[in-house]
């Protein structure tokens, strides 16, 4: 069955391009936004040595011990929790591996601090966009169990269960009104939140092969 060739008049081409313009206006409006919150979030990633259940329990009391040491401190900004963070790295990886010791394993631990990417992470009711964040990376033994990750600032992370419990209070001064309409109505953004997530994915793969491709030339 032949439909023959669809054509448009100018009036539907204009209607079609305005639609087009404003989906794209609002995914870099919505991108921007994403890097506001980004850009005020440090991130706490722990990695198991593997994913028995002694491995798994380990990565939680790591995780514990991490949040305590962060949790005595009121940073105003993530520079501060980056900074302090670097300055204390010895003394965290030595609080880490004296637990690890405590609890009987001989795993070796490492800590990075750097730029890492992450999806999008709904924790609690508040939900972060993928994208690139400032993190603390602790990586347990060989590293290869399953990921434990939260929030070091704002302080919302609570030692309590698998995942974090956020505490609203922790972010409030932090996040502007546009911030807390992004990361607490997921529901209403998922879409978007999935094309970002997309469009991160993407980026980071052609990061990769530019940087495999001017390794080659070095």
């Amino acid at each position: 069955m032949n439909f023959g060739k669809v054509t448009f008049n100018i009036y539907e081409k204009s209607i079609i391009l305005g639609f087009i313009f404003s989906v794209l206006f609002s995914i870099v409006n919505f991108s921007s936004k994403c890097d506001v919150v980004r850009e005020k979030v440090f991130r706490l990633h722990v990695i198991a040595n593997s994913d028995s259940e002694e491995d798994q329990s380990l990565k939680l009391k790591i995780r514990n011990k991490v949040i305590e040491y962060f949790s005595g401190h009121n940073f105003k900004n993530l520079d501060e929790a980056k900074k302090f963070s670097i300055e204390n790295k010895m003394d965290i990886q030595n609080l880490c591996q004296e637990e690890i010791y405590n609890q009987g394993f001989n795993y070796k631990v490492n800590i990075d601090i750097s730029k890492y990417g992450f999806n999008t992470r709904i924790y609690d009711k508040i939900a972060l966009p993928a994208g690139v964040y400032d993190s603390i990376r602790i990586l347990i033994g060989e590293g290869k169990g399953k990921n434990w990750w939260c929030v070091i600032f704002p302080q919302m992370c609570v030692p309590a269960a698998e995942d974090c419990n956020v505490d609203k209070n922790a972010y409030d001064d932090i996040f502007s009104d546009d911030d807390k309409d992004l990361v607490e109505n997921e529901s209403q953004y998922k879409i978007k939140f999935k094309i970002i997530e997309i469009i991160e994915f993407i980026h980071e793969k052609i990061i990769n092969i530019l940087e495999s491709f001017m390794s080659f030339f070095s």
